[in-house]
Protein backbone atom coordinates (compact mmCIF):
# COMPACT_ATOMS: atom_id res chain seq x y z
CA UNK A 1 0.00 0.00 0.00
CA UNK A 2 1.16 3.51 -0.77
CA UNK A 3 2.47 5.49 2.18
CA UNK A 4 1.36 8.88 0.90
CA UNK A 5 -1.85 10.87 0.73
CA UNK A 6 0.06 13.83 -0.66
CA UNK A 7 0.02 14.57 -4.39
CA UNK A 8 3.74 15.36 -4.10
CA UNK A 9 4.25 11.69 -5.00
CA UNK A 10 2.03 9.52 -7.16
CA UNK A 11 0.05 6.95 -5.15
CA UNK A 12 1.21 3.49 -6.22
CA UNK A 13 -1.97 1.68 -5.16
CA UNK A 14 -4.56 4.12 -6.56
CA UNK A 15 -5.94 2.99 -9.98
CA UNK A 16 -7.03 6.56 -10.75
CA UNK A 17 -3.37 7.62 -10.71
CA UNK A 18 -2.25 5.00 -13.20
CA UNK A 19 -1.85 7.40 -16.19
CA UNK A 20 0.41 9.75 -14.20
CA UNK A 21 2.27 6.86 -12.62
CA UNK A 22 2.94 5.28 -16.01
CA UNK A 23 4.06 8.65 -17.36
CA UNK A 24 6.70 8.77 -14.63
CA UNK A 25 7.68 5.12 -15.14
CA UNK A 26 8.36 5.78 -18.83
CA UNK A 27 11.64 7.45 -17.83
CA UNK A 28 12.67 4.37 -15.84
CA UNK A 29 11.98 2.05 -18.74
CA UNK A 30 14.05 4.35 -20.94
CA UNK A 31 16.85 4.24 -18.35
CA UNK A 32 17.15 0.45 -18.47
CA UNK A 33 19.41 0.51 -21.53
CA UNK A 34 21.90 2.71 -19.64
CA UNK A 35 21.61 0.77 -16.37
CA UNK A 36 22.51 -2.68 -17.71
CA UNK A 37 25.50 -4.15 -15.87
CA UNK A 38 26.48 -0.88 -14.16
CA UNK A 39 26.83 0.47 -10.63
CA UNK A 40 23.82 2.73 -10.27
CA UNK A 41 22.67 5.37 -7.79
CA UNK A 42 19.07 6.58 -7.67
CA UNK A 43 18.52 9.93 -5.96
CA UNK A 44 14.96 10.31 -4.71
CA UNK A 45 13.64 6.76 -5.05
CA UNK A 46 10.32 7.31 -3.27
CA UNK A 47 8.38 4.08 -2.81
CA UNK A 48 10.70 2.16 -5.11
CA UNK A 49 8.46 1.44 -8.07
CA UNK A 50 11.09 2.55 -10.57
CA UNK A 51 13.90 1.29 -8.36
CA UNK A 52 12.64 -2.25 -8.79
CA UNK A 53 12.90 -1.92 -12.58
CA UNK A 54 16.44 -0.56 -12.40
CA UNK A 55 17.52 -3.39 -10.11
CA UNK A 56 16.49 -5.98 -12.71
CA UNK A 57 19.24 -4.70 -15.04
CA UNK A 58 21.94 -2.88 -13.08
CA UNK A 59 24.95 -4.64 -11.55
CA UNK A 60 24.15 -2.89 -8.25
CA UNK A 61 21.63 -0.28 -7.12
CA UNK A 62 21.88 2.19 -4.25
CA UNK A 63 18.70 4.19 -3.68
CA UNK A 64 18.34 7.34 -1.57
CA UNK A 65 15.33 9.15 -0.16
CA UNK A 66 14.71 11.63 2.67
CA UNK A 67 11.51 9.88 3.78
CA UNK A 68 11.83 6.99 6.22
CA UNK A 69 8.23 5.95 5.48
CA UNK A 70 8.86 5.86 1.73
CA UNK A 71 11.95 3.72 2.21
CA UNK A 72 10.02 1.21 4.32
CA UNK A 73 7.57 0.75 1.46
CA UNK A 74 10.38 0.59 -1.10
CA UNK A 75 12.25 -2.10 0.82
CA UNK A 76 9.17 -4.32 0.87
CA UNK A 77 8.56 -3.75 -2.83
CA UNK A 78 12.14 -4.65 -3.72
CA UNK A 79 12.57 -7.73 -1.51
CA UNK A 80 13.08 -9.96 -4.56
CA UNK A 81 15.91 -7.82 -6.00
CA UNK A 82 19.15 -6.50 -4.55
CA UNK A 83 19.00 -2.81 -3.58
CA UNK A 84 20.79 -0.86 -0.87
CA UNK A 85 18.33 1.71 0.47
CA UNK A 86 19.69 4.66 2.46
CA UNK A 87 17.93 7.43 4.33
CA UNK A 88 19.63 10.59 3.08
CA UNK A 89 18.61 14.19 2.48
CA UNK A 90 20.53 15.59 -0.45
CA UNK A 91 22.62 17.54 -1.26
CA UNK A 92 25.26 16.56 -0.34
CA UNK A 93 25.43 12.95 -1.51
CA UNK A 94 27.33 10.94 1.08
CA UNK A 95 29.67 9.00 -1.24
CA UNK A 96 33.24 9.57 -2.46
CA UNK A 97 34.07 11.01 -5.87
CA UNK A 98 33.61 8.75 -8.91
CA UNK A 99 31.66 6.05 -7.07
CA UNK A 100 28.90 5.31 -9.60
CA UNK A 101 28.70 4.58 -13.31
CA UNK A 102 25.09 5.80 -13.60
CA UNK A 103 23.09 8.26 -11.51
CA UNK A 104 19.32 8.49 -11.94
CA UNK A 105 17.36 11.48 -10.64
CA UNK A 106 13.78 11.71 -11.92
CA UNK A 107 11.15 14.33 -11.08
CA UNK A 108 13.14 15.69 -8.15
CA UNK A 109 15.02 18.80 -9.27
CA UNK A 110 11.80 20.79 -9.44
CA UNK A 111 11.33 20.24 -5.70
CA UNK A 112 14.62 21.95 -4.82
CA UNK A 113 15.21 25.65 -4.27
CA UNK A 114 18.86 25.26 -5.34
CA UNK A 115 19.06 22.35 -7.82
CA UNK A 116 22.56 23.39 -8.92
CA UNK A 117 23.95 22.03 -5.66
CA UNK A 118 22.47 18.60 -6.29
CA UNK A 119 23.65 18.54 -9.90
CA UNK A 120 27.16 19.38 -8.69
CA UNK A 121 27.01 16.39 -6.35
CA UNK A 122 25.67 14.08 -9.06
CA UNK A 123 28.57 15.13 -11.28
CA UNK A 124 31.03 14.54 -8.44
CA UNK A 125 29.95 10.97 -7.60
CA UNK A 126 29.93 9.92 -11.28
CA UNK A 127 32.99 8.10 -12.58
CA UNK A 128 34.89 9.52 -15.53
CA UNK A 129 32.78 7.80 -18.18
CA UNK A 130 29.60 7.94 -16.13
CA UNK A 131 26.13 8.87 -17.27
CA UNK A 132 23.59 10.97 -15.38
CA UNK A 133 19.92 10.53 -16.31
CA UNK A 134 17.65 13.37 -15.21
CA UNK A 135 13.99 14.05 -15.87
CA UNK A 136 11.69 16.93 -15.01
CA UNK A 137 8.40 18.41 -16.12
CA UNK A 138 8.26 20.86 -19.02
CA UNK A 139 7.00 24.04 -17.41
CA UNK A 140 5.57 25.21 -20.74
CA UNK A 141 2.96 22.43 -20.60
CA UNK A 142 2.01 22.49 -16.91
CA UNK A 143 -1.75 22.69 -16.36
CA UNK A 144 -1.76 24.25 -12.89
CA UNK A 145 0.79 25.70 -10.51
CA UNK A 146 2.21 22.98 -8.30
CA UNK A 147 2.93 24.34 -4.81
CA UNK A 148 5.43 21.52 -4.22
CA UNK A 149 7.61 22.80 -7.08
CA UNK A 150 10.26 25.37 -6.27
CA UNK A 151 12.08 25.29 -9.64
CA UNK A 152 10.60 24.58 -13.05
CA UNK A 153 12.22 24.69 -16.49
CA UNK A 154 11.45 25.17 -20.12
CA UNK A 155 13.48 22.94 -22.47
CA UNK A 156 16.00 25.70 -23.12
CA UNK A 157 16.37 26.50 -19.41
CA UNK A 158 16.84 22.86 -18.47
CA UNK A 159 19.46 22.34 -21.15
CA UNK A 160 21.34 25.43 -20.01
CA UNK A 161 21.21 24.27 -16.38
CA UNK A 162 22.72 20.89 -17.26
CA UNK A 163 25.33 22.10 -19.75
CA UNK A 164 26.77 24.27 -16.97
CA UNK A 165 27.76 21.01 -15.26
CA UNK A 166 28.21 18.36 -17.97
CA UNK A 167 30.34 18.20 -21.09
CA UNK A 168 27.57 16.74 -23.25
CA UNK A 169 23.79 16.73 -22.77
CA UNK A 170 21.35 14.89 -25.01
CA UNK A 171 17.90 16.29 -24.24
CA UNK A 172 14.70 14.49 -25.22
CA UNK A 173 11.13 15.70 -25.20
CA UNK A 174 8.73 13.13 -23.74
CA UNK A 175 5.34 13.03 -25.46
CA UNK A 176 2.13 11.15 -24.82
CA UNK A 177 0.63 9.31 -27.77
CA UNK A 178 -2.98 9.72 -28.93
CA UNK A 179 -4.35 7.65 -26.06
CA UNK A 180 -2.61 9.67 -23.36
CA UNK A 181 -3.43 12.90 -25.22
CA UNK A 182 -7.10 12.02 -24.85
CA UNK A 183 -6.66 11.57 -21.11
CA UNK A 184 -4.56 14.74 -20.80
CA UNK A 185 -7.16 16.79 -22.67
CA UNK A 186 -9.81 15.73 -20.15
CA UNK A 187 -7.37 16.45 -17.34
CA UNK A 188 -6.72 19.95 -18.62
CA UNK A 189 -10.42 20.66 -19.16
CA UNK A 190 -11.33 19.53 -15.63
CA UNK A 191 -8.57 21.63 -14.07
CA UNK A 192 -9.52 24.76 -16.00
CA UNK A 193 -13.17 24.38 -15.04
CA UNK A 194 -12.25 24.07 -11.39
CA UNK A 195 -9.77 26.95 -11.45
CA UNK A 196 -12.36 29.20 -13.06
CA UNK A 197 -14.21 29.16 -9.73
CA UNK A 198 -11.33 31.10 -8.17
CA UNK A 199 -12.25 34.30 -9.99
CA UNK A 200 -9.96 36.54 -7.96
CA UNK A 201 -7.06 34.08 -7.77
CA UNK A 202 -7.30 34.07 -4.00
CA UNK A 203 -5.63 30.66 -3.68
CA UNK A 204 -2.30 32.09 -4.83
CA UNK A 205 -2.16 34.26 -1.71
CA UNK A 206 -2.55 31.37 0.73
CA UNK A 207 0.45 30.08 2.73
CA UNK A 208 2.34 27.35 0.88
CA UNK A 209 1.37 24.52 3.29
CA UNK A 210 -2.31 25.32 2.79
CA UNK A 211 -1.88 25.55 -0.98
CA UNK A 212 -0.22 22.14 -0.88
CA UNK A 213 -3.15 20.67 1.03
CA UNK A 214 -5.61 22.12 -1.46
CA UNK A 215 -3.50 20.82 -4.33
CA UNK A 216 -3.55 17.33 -2.80
CA UNK A 217 -7.33 17.35 -2.50
CA UNK A 218 -8.01 18.81 -5.94
CA UNK A 219 -5.53 16.52 -7.71
CA UNK A 220 -7.09 13.42 -6.21
CA UNK A 221 -10.61 14.68 -6.96
CA UNK A 222 -9.67 15.29 -10.58
CA UNK A 223 -8.04 11.90 -11.11
CA UNK A 224 -10.89 10.04 -9.43
CA UNK A 225 -13.41 11.96 -11.53
CA UNK A 226 -11.60 11.05 -14.76
CA UNK A 227 -11.37 7.44 -13.64
CA UNK A 228 -15.13 7.27 -13.07
CA UNK A 229 -15.85 9.03 -16.37
CA UNK A 230 -13.70 6.70 -18.49
CA UNK A 231 -12.30 3.79 -16.49
CA UNK A 232 -11.20 1.95 -19.62
CA UNK A 233 -8.98 4.82 -20.69
CA UNK A 234 -7.22 5.07 -17.31
CA UNK A 235 -6.73 1.31 -17.15
CA UNK A 236 -5.24 1.08 -20.64
CA UNK A 237 -2.41 3.62 -20.41
CA UNK A 238 1.08 2.19 -19.84
CA UNK A 239 4.67 3.42 -20.16
CA UNK A 240 4.53 2.36 -23.80
CA UNK A 241 2.17 5.26 -24.52
CA UNK A 242 5.05 7.73 -24.18
CA UNK A 243 7.50 8.71 -26.89
CA UNK A 244 11.03 10.14 -26.51
CA UNK A 245 12.24 12.51 -29.23
CA UNK A 246 15.76 13.89 -29.25
CA UNK A 247 15.77 17.69 -29.65
CA UNK A 248 11.99 17.91 -30.17
CA UNK A 249 10.19 19.82 -27.41
CA UNK A 250 7.10 21.42 -28.97
CA UNK A 251 4.23 20.34 -26.75
CA UNK A 252 6.24 17.76 -24.81
CA UNK A 253 5.10 16.90 -21.29
CA UNK A 254 8.47 16.10 -19.74
CA UNK A 255 12.18 16.49 -20.39
CA UNK A 256 14.63 13.58 -20.24
CA UNK A 257 18.37 14.26 -20.25
CA UNK A 258 21.34 11.96 -20.83
CA UNK A 259 24.40 13.74 -19.44
CA UNK A 260 28.09 12.80 -19.68
CA UNK A 261 31.14 14.24 -17.93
Amino acid sequence: MSAFLSAERTAVDNPAERPIRERQLAAYHRALEYAAGRRLLEVGCGEGLGTFLLATRAASVTALDYSRVALEVARKRCESVSVQFLLMEVPPIGFPDSTFEVVVCFQMLEHLAEPNKLIDEIHRVLCKDGIALLATVNKDEIITNNPYHLSEYSPREFEKLLTNHFKTVDLYGVFGDELFAEYWKSNRSWARSFLSLDVFNLSSHLPRPLRQTLFDIISRMMRMSLKRKDPGLCDTITHENFIFRLGDFSGCLDLFAVCRK
